[in-house]
């Protein structure tokens, strides 16, 4: 804002807190020893067993305890490991689809297929 040739500076209101302790120095002092290249064969190996257990146990669970499990493992952050296993189990689910008579199963399994990327309308479920 000008006025007669003088600039108007509007101060700011301060609430006066205090300065952050996360100074750059500080940050760059941390250290970690993890380096991706040293624990790359770790980390497939980690993999393999996931996709091994998901595999074993999707075999010898009913449905709701699958969709249950699936739940979980995308709740982890894991599912992008195990997205083709994910994929098989829900293509499965969704061609045995069966009116389970729990509304939270049903709902659950909804959810989860309709967040797959599974044509499954409400009427699928009708009871």
């Amino acid at each position: 804002m000008e006025s007669n040739n003088q600039v108007v500076v509007k101060v700011r209101r301060s609430k006066n807190y205090a300065p952050a302790i996360w100074t750059p120095q500080l940050i760059r002092s941390f250290k970690s020893p993890y380096n991706y290249k040293t624990h790359k064969s770790h980390l497939e190996e980690l993999k393999q067993n996931a996709k091994s257990i998901f595999a074993s146990t999707i075999e010898n669970y009913s449905n709701v305890q699958i969709t249950q499990l699936i739940d979980t493992i995308q709740q982890l952050g894991i599912a992008p490991h195990l997205k083709k296993e994910i994929m098989e189990a829900l293509d499965t689910i969704y061609l045995n689809i069966n009116n389970e008579t729990d509304l939270s199963n049903v709902a659950l399994e909804f959810r989860i297929l309709r967040g797959n990327g599974f044509l499954v309308s409400s009427g699928s479920y009708s009871n």
